[in-house]
């Protein structure tokens, strides 16, 4: 989470989609829009297990570009609470520490 009060409201206030993955792609951190659109969502939830199984292997390896240093656009299938189904366009970039982070 954004160390500073001023980052943390911007973090907690977007309306985008925030999240912030560690390297082995568990969540770090995200954002209650995040937690709105993605039923499942917590700190230490492997992302993975965030996506339908169909679209695991599209969504790892373009993570995996990410990390490596690519900034990639993405979309990315995930359902609600209520079972409702959303695609999230994300932008996932790499950020310090080996972290991977997203704007959907």
């Amino acid at each position: 989470m954004p160390q500073s009060d001023t980052l943390q409201s911007l973090f907690r206030d977007a309306k985008d989609l925030l999240v912030i993955l560690r390297s082995d792609r568990t969540l770090d951190a995200s954002n209650p829009a995040f937690h709105e659109v993605v039923s499942g969502a917590a700190e230490g939830v492997d992302f993975m297990d965030l996506v339908p199984v169909k679209a695991r292997e599209r969504v790892g390896g373009q993570l995996v570009r990410a990390a490596g240093g690519d900034e990639v656009m993405l979309e990315v299938p995930h359902t609600d609470e209520e079972g409702a189904a959303h695609l999230v366009e994300y932008r996932f970039f790499p950020i310090d520490g080996g972290q991977v982070a997203g704007i959907g």
